[in-house]
């Protein structure tokens, strides 16, 4: 087959929207309404996705949003990779890994360090053999339970959100989540859509309730179904907290006086307003799930990530000697008593981004350390409670 991979043009449109209808059947029933409108959502315009021609055929296609990922709070330039998906009759052709490879190209014309994908259990041989490492992700969740809740908020002037409140709740979304995630999504005709619950392809559509008088100081982003309420996003501006403290009781008293019996929070263990939600002591039942990094520009991996390990490696007094595996290159950090480390610098990006994986590294025989010195390696890849909101992402 003669195979090309190209930018996608607006006139492939309709044999993507097949393509996506085949490989997300599921997705797509679960989620009706958001194929037909698949080509007005400006996620999905053709400045960020790829199609595969076999023949003269669009065959499959992919997606690649150019953001930072935050690493603990070191901004790393990153692509996001997503909607992977290729025609039955052409797949076991190797046109999928070729399409990758084309994106890795893109993204480093475009000076971006790290390739970051979610995928199923099924493809993770698939995203490994192309040089892909594991990375775990935080997958936050508050049980609680509302009738045992003593619930007594103030009026914050709750309203839903307007298309006109776009601008500021994307200040709110960075104040809160600025540093937290990676940030792909949020540009102001993203909340505008998200406001009026125009569906995205894989998340469903959200109700946004804001607080503040002259305009929102904070907001909640919740859905309900079957007597039970979630919160998928809660922010305010910095010195709001207390109207962010009511507000989230208000809505819960709600649901409360409604007889819902159970309510879930997305409030992750790092975010700012957790210490709000713990008050109403929650159960947690929070989970973690596999994501996959790729270095592909390792030069301004190494410039972006350097400060942060200068920083943890003097704090804990470790002249921190680091070796990559595969390369022949090597640097330090810190000054103090002696750490050598050898990894792979994928895994070097899995555990800035979330010290959790280290066990797991461990245990593959994926790193090497001498001393073997696991204080020195926890305060140096701490647990950084990564997580992505619900609609970021593909």
């Amino acid at each position: 087959m003669d195979i090309t991979c190209r930018p996608m043009r607006s006139e492939d449109y309709p044999a993507v929207k097949e393509i996506i209808a085949e490989s997300f059947a599921q997705h797509v029933g679960d989620n009706p309404r958001a194929l037909p409108l698949y080509d007005q959502e400006p996620w999905y315009d053709p400045d960020h996705l790829f199609v595969a021609t076999a023949d003269g055929r669009v065959a499959s296609q992919m997606g690649v949003r150019d953001g930072t990922l935050w690493c603990a709070g070191a901004a790393v330039p990153a692509g996001l990779v997503g909607a992977v998906c290729t025609r039955e009759q052409y797949r076991g052709k190797k046109i999928g890994s070729q399409m990758i490879r084309y994106a890795s190209e893109w993204m480093a014309e475009r000076g971006l360090a790290i390739s970051y994908l979610h995928t199923s259990a099924a493809r993770t041989g698939f995203y490994g053999r192309l040089g892909y490492r594991r990375a775990v992700l935080e997958y936050p969740r508050l049980v609680l339970n509302l009738p045992a809740l003593d619930l007594s908020p103030s009026d914050p002037h709750v309203r839903p959100a307007v298309v006109a409140d776009a601008p500021p709740l994307d200040a709110l979304y960075a104040s809160c989540y600025g540093r937290a995630t990676g940030a792909w999504s949020r540009s102001i005709p993203f909340w505008e859509r998200r406001i009026q619950q125009i569906p995205k392809l894989w998340s469903r559509p959200l109700t946004f309730l804001v607080a503040g008088a002259a305009q929102p100081l904070a907001y909640l982003a919740i859905e309900e179904a079957e007597g039970a309420g979630t919160v998928q996003e809660f922010a305010c501006l910095s010195g709001a907290e207390d109207l962010a403290a009511s507000l989230i009781q208000q809505i819960l008293k709600g649901w409360q006086n409604r007889g819902f019996k159970v309510a879930d929070l997305a409030v992750a263990s790092t975010h700012p307003l957790r210490y709000l939600v713990d008050t109403l002591s929650p159960e947690d039942k929070t989970s973690y799930d596999i994501v996959f990094i790729r270095v592909q520009a390792e030069e301004i991996f190494l410039q972006s990530i350097h400060p942060l390990l200068e920083e943890r490696a003097r704090s804990a007094d470790i002249e921190l000697t680091i070796s990559l595996w595969g390369t022949d290159r090597s640097f330090t950090a810190g000054s103090g008593k002696p750490l050598h480390l050898e990894l792979q610098i994928g895994d070097l990006a899995a555990l800035l981004y979330n010290g959790r994986r280290l066990p797991g590294l461990y245990s593959e025989n994926g790193i090497a350390a001498t001393p073997d010195d696991s204080d020195a390696l926890h305060h140096l890849f701490p647990d950084t409670g990564a997580f992505r909101c619900s609609l970021d992402g593909y």
